[in-house]
């Protein structure tokens, strides 16, 4: 967040994680907001690994940083009626995450999802 930025105008990363966690207990891997320096290459896809209780996670952005498209995280309501949602936080990357082994299945995952983008950008466009 640079110093002209207001609170409401902090983004956030947000990560999808494959996550099946059976214990209650304190955890490190946040500390540092899930940076990390490593890069891993597969199929000729750039990935980054992150380790969350001791497993080893792939990841990589679901949409490009040059993307018109933006998620952001809004309120939750039971009002079916509501038309006019306002974002609560916003969401500058998006990344989808697999367990290492799985790369097939990130890959797969990412490039169903951008068709999916792509197709609402071209139906909304």
């Amino acid at each position: 967040m640079t110093s002209s930025q207001t609170p409401s105008e902090k983004s956030y990363n947000a990560y999808l994680i494959p996550a099946k966690v059976n214990k209650a207990f304190a955890t490190t891997e946040f500390e540092s907001n899930f940076n990390t320096d490593e890069k891993v290459n597969f199929n000729e896809q750039d990935l980054t690994a992150n380790y969350l209780t001791g497993k080893k996670i792939l990841g990589t952005a679901i949409t490009s940083p040059d993307s018109k498209l933006r998620a952001v995280i809004v309120k939750s309501t039971e009002d079916d009626a509501i038309t006019d949602l306002k974002p609560v936080k916003k969401i500058a990357n998006l990344q989808v995450t697999e367990r290492e082994g799985n790369e097939h299945a990130l890959i797969d995952e990412v490039k169903k999802f951008n068709e999916y983008l792509n197709l609402m950008n071209t139906i909304h466009s």
